[in-house]
């Protein structure tokens, strides 16, 4: 039996400002379409020492990824983990809630660049 092996799984920190709404969907949408170990947390409101052991947490394979939705926010994340971002084009929050329809799409298309 020829079974195509699957993608292979990384580790993703998805990071925006609050956690809850544009990195939270991102973080889905890697988890449900990509079988992607993915988690949310929002800059703003994590401890210094919270943030870093996330990058580390994602960065421990060597392939995780650490990404934020909006290229202002990359600025908040600490500086020796600032060579590991990559940058989502999803923008501001104007949804609101996590998992509106349009939101879903735009994450889709950030992250197109790592599913070809």
């Amino acid at each position: 039996m020829n079974e195509r092996p699957g993608p292979r799984v990384a580790r993703w920190l998805c990071l925006c400002e609050a956690g809850t709404v544009r990195s939270a969907t991102l973080a889905w949408v890697l988890r449900e379409d990509h079988h992607q170990e993915a988690i949310a947390a929002g800059l703003r409101n994590l401890s210094s020492g919270a943030l870093k052991d996330l990058c580390a947490w994602a960065k421990v394979q060597g392939d995780g990824r650490i990404i934020v939705v909006d290229p202002p926010l990359r600025f908040l994340v600490p500086l020796p983990w600032r060579s590991h971002l990559e940058v989502a084009q999803i923008g501001p929050d104007r949804w609101g809630q996590p998992l509106h329809p349009e939101l879903v799409a735009v994450c889709r298309r950030a992250i197109s660049f790592a599913f070809p």
